[in-house]
């Protein structure tokens, strides 16, 4: 899929989630019956605050010593969890805060080549009180192939990324400011 492909198909995604009042926690769980082109899945779930878990890439193998990929992240504020799998594999992670919402959208980057969801970076940015983005950029970090497989890097991080979620922090006005952290 071509990069404007997938940022026109992210754009029609996150004007829907724009139109959605932070307010309403129980409207988070309604993106995930959007139906969009391109889009292998979304799941959008309510995160009431706390200690978030990130899940597991794929690829990563569990050993006792470290059982999951990530640590857990405590001391979060609530959240609705916005999760998007793209074909062919190019997973982005959008988090919009339910509360104390500063109307800015940040979005975060890996580093380097990634391969991996910015876990502790969107944390960073939701504790703030922005809404916020990362993607893996279409490959896993933790796959056999080192991470060059997969969705083969599919999104021109950061432009693509920050100009396909930026409008989902608007809630019908423009975010002020948006800004762009990582390579």
């Amino acid at each position: 899929m071509s990069p404007l492909k997938l940022l026109s198909c992210s754009a029609v995604l996150l004007g829907t989630v724009a139109a959605v009042s932070s307010a309403a926690a129980g409207t988070c769980e309604n993106l995930a019956t959007l139906k969009l082109p391109d889009v292998t899945s979304i799941t959008a779930k309510s995160f009431p605050g706390g200690t978030f878990q990130p899940p597991d890439p794929a690829g990563f193998v569990p050993k006792p010593s470290q059982p999951h990929a990530f640590p857990p992240i405590p001391n979060l504020p609530a959240f609705c969890e916005v999760s998007i799998v793209v074909s062919p594999a190019i997973n982005i992670e959008i988090w919009l805060p339910f509360n104390n919402w500063t109307t800015r959208f940040e979005g975060v980057g890996g580093g380097g080549y990634a391969g991996t969801i910015s876990w502790s970076a969107l944390a960073t940015a939701v504790n703030r009180g922005n809404a916020t983005a990362s993607t893996d950029t279409g490959h896993s970090a933790f796959a056999p192939n080192d991470g060059l497989g997969g969705g083969g890097f599919a999104l021109n991080q950061p432009a693509d990324t920050l100009t396909a979620t930026r409008s989902l922090s608007s809630r019908g006005r423009p975010p002020d400011p948006s800004k762009y952290l990582g390579r």
